[in-house]
């Protein structure tokens, strides 16, 4: 859907972009077919959209033949999607918040989740999905760059924290590429990025995954200071691990490697 397409649609369904919201619609019908098909997945595989807006990444999901269901937090978008798409028995729409939607109900089973995710909720949407690997085949989003950014930092980068970690212990992350503001209508101030997110063939247990969590916290809480205090009411033997797991004493949270955070997770989960 192109700009000139986009304002008079907008305006007769009296929705003004709310920055609030993070809405920011893409106008470049060439990016949008891209993203719809970068990841190369079969035509059979169910996707999940979050805040679709008007639809116009839902419509070349649905064209490349799969079931999309869509999750729209604005009231007047979600009663134009369920006009627009009500003739197409592949279409399902969920109108709620995506920080609140029951995910566990929301989420197909082996499903791709494909968005351009509003940038006011991107980090905790993220969140949310990681807790359901065993669901996600793979997860691919147009995003602000820093979040992009922020998903592929390696170790000793500063950009690597804690949803770095829970991102790249379970999927394989990869930039594809940068975007201009001048796709967007209203553009944003920042630069945006598509990130593409495939889960490893061995991804850690749920019980690993919520070892993990519980340490990253607070070995991310004070970034500047040694990890090894920091896990310490958590992990009462921390001594004893990092000396098993060869991690030196003075290391930071940002030091560890992801096979180390794994390591860590194991360790807690046996002690």
């Amino acid at each position: 859907m192109t700009k000139s397409e986009l304002i008079p649609l907008l305006n007769a369904i009296d929705v003004r972009p709310s920055k609030r919201l993070g809405q920011n619609f893409l106008i470049d019908p060439n990016l949008t077919r891209w993203i719809a098909q970068a990841p190369q997945i079969s035509a059979v595989t169910p996707v999940l959209e979050v805040g679709p807006g008007t639809g116009a990444l839902t419509h070349e999901l649905l064209e490349a033949g799969h079931r999309v269901t869509a999750i729209e937090f604005d009231r007047r978008l979600a009663e134009f999607l369920r006009e627009r798409f009500e003739h197409n028995p592949a279409f399902e729409l969920i109108e709620g918040d995506i920080c609140r939607v029951n995910l566990a109900a929301a989420i197909p089973k082996d499903c791709w989740c494909i968005a351009n995710l509003p940038y006011s909720v991107s980090g905790p949407a993220i969140a949310r999905f990681l807790e359901f690997s065993e669901r996600l085949l793979g997860m691919q989003f147009l995003l602000q760059r820093e979040m992009a950014e922020r998903l592929c930092a390696p170790s000793g980068n500063k950009s690597y924290g804690t949803l770095s970690v829970r991102t790249q212990i379970a999927y394989d992350v990869k930039l594809l590429r940068k975007v201009s503001p001048s796709v967007f209508w209203p553009p944003p101030a920042v630069d945006s990025a598509i990130v593409q997110l495939r889960r490893k063939v061995d991804v850690p247990s749920r019980h690993e995954l919520a070892s993990l969590k519980a340490l990253l916290s607070p070995g991310f809480s004070q970034r500047r200071k040694r990890l090894l205090p920091l896990l310490r009411a958590t992990l009462p033997d921390a001594e004893e691990a990092f000396k098993a797991l060869e991690i030196p004493r003075d290391s930071r949270a940002e030091h560890l490697s992801i096979g180390q955070w794994h390591s860590l997770a194991q360790w807690k989960i046996h002690i």
